[in-house]
């Protein structure tokens, strides 16, 4: 589950009434883009509609397997997770 820290996604998702599906914005292995102009241009080709934007955190998103308890740490990212 993504948590957008954005207002249009979050109006999207709210108007929807459901969440919003996606990857990131990057081929695997590629660096992680932080704004427009650093997506792939072949990203942009497969996609409908790109938000334009600013990442505020310019990291990683943490990745978390919430299957178990506690918690398991994935990939450590903008959010830390303390105890977990």
């Amino acid at each position: 589950i993504r948590i957008p820290n954005h207002k249009i996604a979050m109006l999207l998702i709210d108007k929807l009434g459901f969440p919003i599906v996606g990857t990131s914005a990057n081929f695997h292995g590629q660096k992680s883009p932080t704004s427009v102009e650093e997506l792939d241009p072949r990203i942009i080709s497969l996609v409908d509609f790109v938000v334009n934007g600013k990442c505020k955190e310019k990291t990683e998103s943490t990745v978390v397997d919430a299957t178990t308890m506690p918690v398991k740490i994935l990939r450590s990212g903008a959010i830390k997770i303390h105890g977990a």
